[in-house]
């Protein structure tokens, strides 16, 4: 059953990962409705669809921070969640072949502890905290910067 990723402006694709119940549920804040959710196409930001056979996995995200620095996210279906260890070699092969980006950052809300777990799992490190910086069901959440460097990412793949 291989796995394989393609560079997607398919906007359509992209909103029924993103735009799945449980999938916006954990992707926006309270208050935020579908129609606010904005998909860019443009050649800085690199939708990625990620895929076992010919089935959707999830959809990943790159785009820039600074000329080094990109951030990251990755939104794997609930009922694909057992291949996330695949969809993240998935991205960091993507990354190393595709951007020129040295760092690779992401956020994440301090309620998906399993998150946290996860990148750390990966080799990611924790290197800051946005300070409640988001709301969820009515409770501020800190954000936690986890990152890691495409030297720290080779050595993974």
């Amino acid at each position: 059953m291989p796995y394989y990723y393609e560079r997607t402006e398919d906007v359509s694709l992209i909103e029924s990962v993103l735009f799945d119940n449980e999938m916006f549920s954990r992707i926006s804040e309270d208050g935020q409705l579908i129609d606010d959710l904005q998909i860019p196409i443009c050649d800085l930001f690199h939708w990625i669809a990620l895929y076992q056979d010919d089935t959707l996995l999830g959809i990943g995200a790159i785009h820039p921070q600074n000329n080094i620095s990109c951030e990251v996210h990755i939104n794997i279906l609930q009922q694909h969640r057992q291949h996330s260890k695949n969809c993240g070699l998935m991205m960091f092969d993507y990354f190393i072949k595709n951007t020129n980006y040295y760092k690779f950052n992401t956020h994440v809300p301090s309620c998906y502890p399993d998150v946290c777990k996860f990148l750390t799992n990966f080799g990611f490190t924790q290197q800051g905290i946005d300070y409640q910086s988001v709301v969820k069901n009515n409770i501020l959440y800190d954000q936690i910067l986890f990152g890691i460097t495409r030297p720290q990412i080779i050595q993974q793949i």
